[in-house]
């Protein structure tokens, strides 16, 4: 949401989208998969997190 607040307020990168992505990438390579957006650590693995994903599945 941030990034769009800015995108239309006229803020210009000074880092073309393609250098950041590449850099995202090359971080998230470099991270265990528990730490990455998995959905098997940090947040989803709190028990608020799994009783979410659990809700969700028994729809």
């Amino acid at each position: 949401v941030a990034c769009a607040d800015m995108a239309l307020a006229g803020i210009r990168s000074r880092i073309p989208a393609d250098e950041v992505i590449d850099a995202m990438r090359a971080v998230g390579e470099q991270m265990p998969p528990s730490l990455r957006e998995t959905g098997q650590g940090g947040v989803a693995a709190t028990p608020a997190g799994l009783a979410a994903a659990r809700k969700l599945r028994e729809g």
